[in-house]
């Protein structure tokens, strides 16, 4: 197989045309978050049926033992897979899997350095449906945002277009998040006003981490990006926030299951408030977000991409459902 543009990509999953293995290639983590909600959206249906593997942490054997494991009912099942080239001993094995591959199952490898010398990832490349997803220089920006806002149907006038373009314009990802900003302030409306745009002002209050563990706690996506912005301006450190995060939905489970409860690391507050918390979300989606937050950790330590946005792009998907 060959390389393939991004925009045709879209329209061959949209249409459910979904191949067995992708390599992505590049850091532009709003591109791959994009594509793969598309591709879960087409290829998973119903079911929740997504595996993370990182290779400098994950067994590869672990990984091929998975894709090759038959369930008795026919199952979708997505795999995503970084750090490749940590294989090891289990490089051919792997390579012997993309060549014949489970149709049933769809692998994605990713690897963040486009320039990547990784001689596994490139041989899988040669034969899978390979995609960059570098970020665009910046006079492609606005390009890429009209296409975006196109997919997701929004409609803006040009002239606000520009002005978010001007100020947040260091990425597709950035322009976007605040476009979605727009669209929870009106209420959901794909008609979208700048005048009613009011989150710069509002992050300048203080909040603390319990404010922003309590609103995800509820989904409340419109609260929770006001004081996530709060608190990186009031100078919390992202790597404070992961270890919080971590901390509260490591309890949530532990609460799901009936175990006995450390109460040192949280308010009053939030522990009177776990019941409700409980009751929105279950115990997959609860896995799921522990793997995306190793998933975070591990870019925030080893990549160059955008912090902000990562955190940005896991709030807007617990919200919505996306760890289901």
């Amino acid at each position: 197989m060959s390389s393939i543009k991004y925009s045709q990509l879209i329209k061959r999953i949209r249409s459910n045309e979904v191949d067995p293995v992708y390599t992505l290639s590049g850091s532009d983590i709003f591109l791959q978050d994009f594509f793969i909600k598309e591709l879960s959206k087409s290829f998973l249906e119903d079911s929740n049926q997504r595996y993370h593997y990182s290779l400098d942490i994950d067994l590869a054997k672990d990984l091929l033992s998975e894709l090759y494991n038959q369930s008795l009912f026919i199952t979708r099942r997505i795999f995503f897979v970084r750090n490749l080239n940590k294989a090891g001993k289990n490089q051919s094995e792997l390579l012997e899997y993309v060549e014949n591959p489970d149709l049933n199952n769809c692998v994605i490898f990713v690897d963040e350095d486009f320039y990547s010398k990784s001689k596994i990832f490139h041989q899988i490349s040669k034969i899978s449906t390979s995609v960059n997803v570098s970020p665009p220089y910046t006079n492609k920006i606005k390009e890429w945002v009209i296409y975006i806002l196109k997919l997701k149907g929004y409609r803006i006038d040009q002239n606000d277009l520009k002005k978010i373009i001007e100020i947040y314009g260091d990425s597709i990802g950035s322009v976007i998040n605040e476009i979605e900003k727009l669209n929870l302030i009106n209420n959901g409306s794909k008609d979208l006003k700048l005048n009613d745009y009011y989150f710069e002002n509002k992050s300048s209050r203080e909040f603390f981490l319990w404010n922003i563990i309590d609103y995800l706690g509820y989904k409340n996506i419109k609260e929770v990006l006001i004081i996530y912005e709060s608190l990186i301006n009031h100078g919390y450190s992202n790597s404070q926030i992961l270890i919080k995060l971590f901390n509260f939905f490591e309890m949530l489970c532990i609460f799901k299951s009936g175990h006995s409860l450390d109460s040192s690391n949280f308010n009053k507050i939030i522990m009177n408030r776990l019941i409700t918390y409980n009751k929105k979300f279950t115990n997959k989606e609860l896995e799921n977000i522990l793997i995306e937050l190793r998933n975070i950790d591990l870019k925030i330590k080893s990549t160059s991409i955008n912090h902000k946005l990562l955190f940005q792009l896991f709030f807007s998907n617990i919200c919505k459902g996306v760890y289901v």
